[in-house]
């Protein structure tokens, strides 16, 4: 499940900008003409902190088909890591083919996704209208029509040819970009921040370390590139880290990484009941603490450094957290992940709502609903919301999907959150946690469907919220620590 997450958080787009990617019109490079009689390849190993999770494989090169060519470019990603003792295994093939002319227009691609038995395949062709997708999932599928896209070859390579010609620091750049799966078109932007040589450890000379954003994401990390354009490392949101190196050794894992548990956070004493702590503050000591924010029930009240943060939270706010209006815009979107107006979707809010009329009495009635829906279960891959419907089988991450597109089918905005809970005594440590915000009366409250509550306890603490630009994000906590500074009751 983290991996999918991952995926579509955009780990696999290339690199972009320090603010994120506004109106400036892209830009498309001439294709080198040697590269298209060559075959090119390049290998990332996966991290997250000193665990390695997968590896990445991309190739590009003329191929022939029938009495002519075409230029495919094909990635290949494999990661694996056990989830409460079992081991989940995920691994993505995307194709993509080019026209091998000028102006190399993009011709299809076959997107195939696999955990364990599941298969999903993604297939677009291009007719005399425009693109067409065919959706291939748990054995149904379904078509949808794209229209027409400006999309070439020259998209897929500008950013290379860029990075490959003197720069200076503050040098901006924004290319075309498309995510196969979601089909959604992105923008994608670049900032030089630094231009001085550093030793990037197995991967080579950095000539440029770019910050990274797309228009869709935001903030989204930092890239390292050398004097040929080649990109040697990536971070995404101080966690997540890309690596080149040899196919040999990019391929290479150990022992499967429990990210369940490498991501809980063991603390000194028992807090007791959490549901009657009625004020928690704590300091969380890790890579990246410092960008943790304030939120509903939940104040920063002091930092040290980007590693330290103090926090304070609250069962009860005492203070209002006001929903803006692009916040509320986005939080009642419909989009791949909020099917808000599928029959399945539309059918299920009316047995989950009845007769209730105002927001506050949907929320009532939708908490409940969704707890009681959503059988416990850890899945082996991240399901969609209309899998989970079929399925009914989920943890507290399907319960925050569901509830978040049925609570936007119901007109109230929503949008998932996530971070750490108290796990009670018996563990004594926290651990990851999803959740949901609805803004109610024209303030954000948190409530927590897979708990069954239209509140939070004192020890939910904010990580991380949908609409959050992904460089912000803390989104694991694998060797933090924290120190429980005060409990009240």
């Amino acid at each position: 499940m983290l991996f999918n997450g991952l995926l579509a958080a955009g780990l696999l787009a290339r690199c972009t900008a320090a603010e994120p990617v506004g109106e400036e019109a892209p830009v498309r490079l001439p294709v080198p003409s040697e590269w298209l009689g060559t075959e090119r390849t390049e290998a990332f190993g996966v991290y997250a902190g000193s665990h390695k999770l997968g590896w990445i494989w991309k190739r590009a090169r003329r191929e022939q088909r029938g009495a002519g060519s075409v230029y495919v470019i094909r990635k290949e990603t494999y990661f694996r890591a056990k989830a409460a003792g079992r081991t989940s295994v995920e691994s993505t093939t995307d194709l993509r083919r080019f026209g091998s002319a000028p102006p190399y227009p993009f011709l299809g691609s076959t997107l195939t996704q696999k955990t364990g038995a599941y298969l999903r395949e993604v297939t677009i062709e291009r007719g005399a209208s425009g693109y067409t997708a065919t959706i291939t999932e748990a054995k149904r599928t379904r078509t949808r029509e794209l229209g027409d896209w400006d999309y070439t070859l020259a998209d897929e390579t500008t950013l290379e040819v860029w990075c490959g010609r003197p720069r200076a620091r503050g040098d901006r750049l924004t290319v075309r970009g498309y995510d196969v799966s979601a089909l959604e078109s992105d923008r994608l932007g670049y900032e030089v921040a630094a231009t001085n040589a550093q030793r990037v450890a197995g991967s080579g000379l950095a000539a440029y370390e770019c910050a990274l954003s797309s228009r869709s994401q935001g903030r989204m990390g930092r890239a390292w590139f050398d004097e040929r354009g080649r990109l040697l490392r990536m971070q995404v949101a101080g966690m997540i880290e890309l690596r080149r190196q040899p196919l040999s050794l990019a391929v290479k894992l150990g022992e499967p990484v429990d990210l369940y548990t490498v991501n809980q956070i063991p603390v000194d004493r028992a807090l007791g009941e959490p549901w009657a702590i009625r004020e928690l503050t704590v300091e969380l000591q890790g890579p990246g603490a410092g960008t943790l924010a304030d939120g509903p029930n939940q104040a920063v009240v002091a930092r040290q450094g980007d590693d330290v943060v103090r926090v304070r939270i609250e069962r009860t706010a005492t203070r209002p957290w006001p929903a803006a209006e692009p916040e509320i815009r986005a939080a009642l979107a419909e989009d791949a992940e909020h099917p808000i107006r599928h029959p399945d979707v539309v059918a299920l809010l009316e047995k989950a709502i009845g007769d209730a009329a105002t927001p506050s009495e949907k929320t009532a009635r939708l908490v409940p609903f969704v707890h009681d829906y959503i059988r416990p279960g850890r899945p082996d891959r991240a399901l969609s919301v209309l899998d989970i419907i079929r399925t009914r089988t989920g943890d507290c991450s399907e319960h925050s999907a569901l509830f978040t597109t049925l609570a936007r089918a119901a007109g109230i905005p929503a949008r998932k959150a996530a971070g750490l809970m108290y796990f009670g005594d018996a563990a004594q440590r926290f651990g990851q946690h999803a959740w949901t915000e609805v803004a109610l009366d024209g303030q954000w409250v948190p409530v927590d469907p897979a708990q069954g509550r239209a509140h939070i306890s004192a020890t939910h603490i904010r990580l991380h919220w949908e609409g959050q630009d992904l460089g912000d994000r803390l989104m694991l906590t694998a060797g933090f620590r924290m120190k429980i500074l005060s409990v009240q009751r």
